[in-house]
């Protein structure tokens, strides 16, 4: 897969990565384990590498040599030939047969490439498009990109802390501080989840390391056995638009690879993990009042509050607790940035859990720990790397702009079109003009508030199929440039993205925590269909009050990135902020290191192109605004 995601100018080597990943597809069919007896749900690590026997090797290798054969001698069918919805079906059922996610998203990328680019005459110029667009996405953003350290380090931190006695204590403070309330027990229950699930990301792992120690309390304390498993399979869901969870990591990482548009800057990691929080705490209060109501109606005895107990567990969690705070208050103020947030987070668990609390050793621990958060950092490094190659399809195709002409042109805006065609090229423009008119283009979809339905829907349905880390790759791409169509905030999209495939993980038949809880508590997973009905039913409610409540996330942002209508273009040439538009780079200059108030993303757009062969940064800062001959300057240091 390595030279699937290398990216190319040239035709030879675009050959030569549909057979690698053709190959990679084939591959693990032959090693993949067979098992035997009952289905057991991927709890303990879904993201396991599959193990072949030393004589596959020879499988694989007369599978090599075949298809080399086949090639050489031209007994393979033209690729041109074969129709779109055979291609499609095929990388279809190889995923569906256990193919990795990876090699369907590089696959089927390359596929539509050769297909629709590789027999056009022009394919010299498809080809170096291609190439640069995913050679653009690599070299230019992942190489560059600081943001992607803070995958590993927040991943091994989350696993550090399931495996020491950090949710033992941490259920004792909260069940000291809330256990006298009503649904007090309950209440503790939703903040373990919701902390082990920012942490950790995953939110099987909150269900068996916290659902474990809950479960049986709380049925003695006499509450609902339904609620008490739909609480702690749902607990498991909450949290993960809360920083610094590792999806909403994911989700600024890949959204900001997306072109903005006209007049709009990039979305930046670290204003998204701060507009997250907001609407993580909605969902949060949301089941915290629904769990007081069933105390209250349950008559559930509540504890009397204890001033002893709670100083000692206070005393006792007291540098698990100041974790959360310190982050928190960190990103929200600018004090630091993601990445050095995710080197202090696992720099301090270490530290907290060999030397302080002395859960973990070096010697016997942290060995056997490591290594298991790297596969699931792995899983999702190769796929961003794989979904690279889909992306420089659908930049070059223009896929986004299609899908909103093909959602949104309707019979009225293709007469429009036609009416008046010696002015308008496109059913876009034609669709852009009868809404400023205030008149339908009769589309499918003609408005962003049915925009938004329609991708809630859509969204719940993806939740329930893939994990949340393999969506995010493969959706974002394709519906962040219909949102921009729309003039929906990228910031808001991407927590609406998110708390969509928060409820999907519950949603019968195929929720993943269903599956999960039903392993870890030894339950038919259709019982636990009524359970978490009406925590999805709570969820539901907090997204509709997101959704529609835009405020909520945008509040946070900056005053010239709220905005949910375009930003101003920021003036050629400019170094000061331009009203109404994104904040200019810093005036040109020193390219050794970042400015004081300088982050290393935008010390990368404003040196880059230097680098690159462009117009330097200097040149560009004397040339005259007003000379023509220095509009591409001027496009470099404003990023364009």
């Amino acid at each position: 897969m390595i030279a699937v995601c290398a990216g190319s100018s040239i035709v030879k080597p675009v050959l030569s990565r549909c057979f690698f990943a053709a190959l990679s597809l084939i591959v693990p069919l032959i090693n993949r384990k067979r098992t035997t007896g009952s289905y057991t749900p991927p709890v303990s690590d879904p993201y396991e590498p599959v193990q072949g026997a030393p004589q596959h090797f020879v499988i694989a290798t007369v599978l090599v040599l075949s298809i080399l054969a086949v090639m050489r001698y031209g007994l393979a069918p033209n690729i041109a030939s074969i129709p779109l919805t055979v291609g499609i079906a095929f990388f279809a059922v190889m995923a569906l047969l256990g193919a990795p996610l990876f090699s369907f998203l590089g696959g089927m990328g390359l596929f539509l490439f050769v297909k629709f680019f590789l027999m056009d005459p022009d394919v010299s110029r498809h080809a170096n498009a291609f190439g640069n667009s995913v050679e653009d996405i690599l070299g230019n953003h992942f190489a560059r990109m600081s943001v992607l350290a803070t995958i590993p380090l927040f991943t091994l931190a989350g696993y550090i802390m399931s495996e020491s006695r950090m949710p033992q204590r941490l259920v004792r403070v909260s069940r000291a501080l809330l256990g006298w309330m009503p649904g007090g027990l309950a209440v503790v229950c939703v903040f373990a989840s919701a902390f082990f699930t920012i942490f950790s990301g995953a939110s099987g792992i909150t269900i068996v390391a916290v659902g474990g120690l809950l479960v049986p309390a709380l049925l003695r304390d006499k509450y609902p056995e339904n609620f008490s498993l739909g609480l702690v399979t749902a607990g498991g869901a909450l949290g993960i638009t809360v920083p610094p969870c590792l999806p909403l990591i994911v989700y600024g990482i890949v959204a900001g690879l997306q072109e903005p548009a006209p007049g709009q800057e990039r979305l930046e990691l670290q204003k998204f993990l701060v507009v997250g929080l907001v609407p993580g705490l909605v969902a949060i209060g949301m089941v915290i009042a629904y769990c007081v109501v069933i105390g209250v109606v349950s008559k559930v005895p509540r504890s009397r509050f204890d001033w002893a107990e709670a100083r000692a567990a206070l005393w006792e969690a007291k540098w698990e607790l100041i974790l959360p705070v310190f982050l928190l208050t960190g990103l929200v103020k600018g004090i630091f940035n993601p990445s050095q947030a995710a080197a202090f987070t696992a720099f301090y668990v270490v530290v907290m859990e060999v030397f302080v609390y002395r859960d973990l050793t070096i010697k016997d621990d942290l060995p056997r720990i490591v290594p298991e958060s790297m596969v699931l950092v792995g899983a999702i490094f190769v796929k961003l790397c794989a979904a690279t190659v889909l992306v420089g399809y659908f930049v070059q195709a223009q896929i986004a702009d299609r899908l909103f002409e093909w959602l949104t042109c309707g019979p009225p805006a293709m007469a429009y079109m036609q009416a008046h065609a010696d002015s308008i090229g496109t059913c876009r423009e034609a669709v852009d003009i009868l809404g400023q008119q205030g008149q339908t283009a009769g589309g499918l979809i003609d408005s962003k508030l049915s925009f938004l339905i329609a991708l809630n829907f859509f969204l719940l349905l993806i939740g329930m199929l893939m994990d949340i880390f393999s969506a995010i790759v493969v959706v974002v791409p394709l519906i962040a440039g219909i949102a921009l169509h729309f003039n929906i905030n990228p910031y808001h999209l991407g927590i609406v993205f998110l708390m969509n495939l928060e409820i999907g993980y519950l949603m019968p038949p195929m929720g993943l925590n269903l599956f999960i809880a039903g392993f870890r508590f030894n339950r038919p997973v259709p019982d636990l269909y009524k359970m978490v009905l009406p925590f999805i039913a709570l969820f539901v409610g907090a997204l509709m009050i997101v959704t529609y409540v835009p405020s909520l996330t945008t509040f946070a942002i900056p005053r010239s990135t709220a905005a949910n209508a375009p930003l101003a273009a920021p003036t050629p040439g400019a170094a000061t902020p331009t009203p109404g538009g994104p904040a200019a780079l810093p005036p040109a200059g020193n390219c050794d290191t970042p400015g004081d108030d300088e982050s290393f993303e935008d010390f990368m757009r404003r040196c880059q192109p230097a680098e690159d062969g462009a117009a330097t940064d200097a040149d560009a800062a004397v040339a005259p605004a007003t000379d023509a001959s220095a509009a591409p300057a001027d496009a470099a240091v404003t990023g364009g």
